[in-house]
């Protein structure tokens, strides 16, 4: 790659590494590539569907940086096969199919990815849930487009109680206790899945990169001049637009976005963020990005506090060690948690 091709891909004006529903965006300055002297490497694949993850390793070994990228792709996609809610051969499918019936053994990262899921659900009081797989077959964002009726909605609710789910610890089982509950880890796995590709990478010497998984960007480590990454918000009504941007590193930022699955009916908007108490779409929000340490944490959160609302999710994260947030309401007032003010620059 020439130095051109780096310049085109890193310019500060792109505001760059865009992905398929992706809300943050970093870059390089032209500086970084004038006066350091570095090796870099970047990837990307599609999973979990039809999500684009993308991989930069900024290293002094450009080779063993690939070799890191490639190893980081095959830990999350042994992780997806892990959790995949359509795939039958998952874990996650084989807990949804002893529903009602009997414990099942899994994987040590399996119970960890819902153990933290579980963790996020009573912290939200259940405005995350693990619990809404069946809603999977209820809604269809992207065919059918079913708007289900009152009916088909209350008949369901009895199966996503998230507190139905029961994890010992000690035997390393999941059990449902409902027949017809289902579990869809689809709203915490991409955060799950980018800290355990930040640990492969840096197990191969990375010490600085971006990854990058739809709406989840983790950050690690500095850009070559020893600056942190630059981050934008995505404008949820205008998606060639920056609400905002932030310096950060060694931080995830999580969105969740009206935006991102959704289709339009007799004039209204269904999009894929339910409401647990209700089983339709939460209208308090545009969108949230969370801010934090742990992808796992900010990735569920952001899901929790669209459906939680402004008010109520920045309450929750008054404590800032949990995360902080960039809120859009559903009029595109934005508002964000306190300890962000000195830091966060509106576009």
């Amino acid at each position: 790659m020439t130095r051109r091709d780096i310049l085109r891909l890193f310019s500060v004006t792109l505001l760059g590494c865009k992905a398929m529903g992706n809300t943050a965006a970093f870059a390089f300055s032209s500086s970084d590539i004038e006066k350091t002297r570095f090796e870099f490497a970047k990837g990307s694949s599609v999973m979990m569907g039809n999500v684009s993850v993308s991989i930069t390793a900024v290293t002094q070994d450009r080779q063993r940086a690939k070799q890191a990228i490639e190893a980081a792709f095959t830990k999350m996609k042994e992780l997806e096969r892990l959790l995949n809610f359509y795939d039958s051969r998952s874990e996650i499918s084989q807990i949804n199919a002893a529903a009602g019936q009997y414990p099942v053994a899994v994987s040590s990262e399996v119970m960890e990815v819902i153990s933290q899921a579980m963790y996020v659900s009573r912290l939200t009081k259940g405005a995350f849930n693990l619990a809404l797989g069946p809603t999977n077959t209820l809604w269809d964002f992207l065919k059918t487009q079913h708007v289900p009726s009152q009916a088909e909605r209350v008949g369901l609710l009895p199966s996503t109680i998230f507190e139905h789910i029961v994890l010992d610890d000690v035997a390393q089982t999941v059990f449902l206790t409902k027949p017809k509950m289902r579990i869809d880890c689809g709203g915490i796995g991409k955060g799950f899945m980018a800290e355990k590709a930040k640990h492969v990478l840096m197990t191969y010497g990375v010490s600085a990169g971006i990854i990058a998984a739809a709406g989840d960007v983790l950050l690690f480590g500095n850009k070559p001049n020893g600056q942190g990454w630059r981050v934008g918000i995505q404008h949820p009504r205008n998606p060639d637009e920056h609400i905002a941007s932030l310096d950060l590193t060694d931080t995830v930022v999580s969105t969740s976005g009206d935006y991102e699955r959704f289709f339009m009916k007799d004039g209204i908007m269904y999009h894929h963020l339910l409401d647990p108490t209700t089983l339709l779409p939460a209208r308090a929000c545009q969108s949230v990005t969370v801010i934090g340490v742990r992808g796992a944490l900010t990735d569920a959160l952001a899901t929790g506090v669209f459906v939680m609302g402004p008010e109520e999710g920045l309450k929750l994260l008054a404590n800032a060690s949990l995360g902080e947030a960039v809120i859009v309401d559903e009029r595109g007032r934005t508002s964000i948690s306190p300890t962000l003010e000195d830091r966060v620059r509106f576009l």
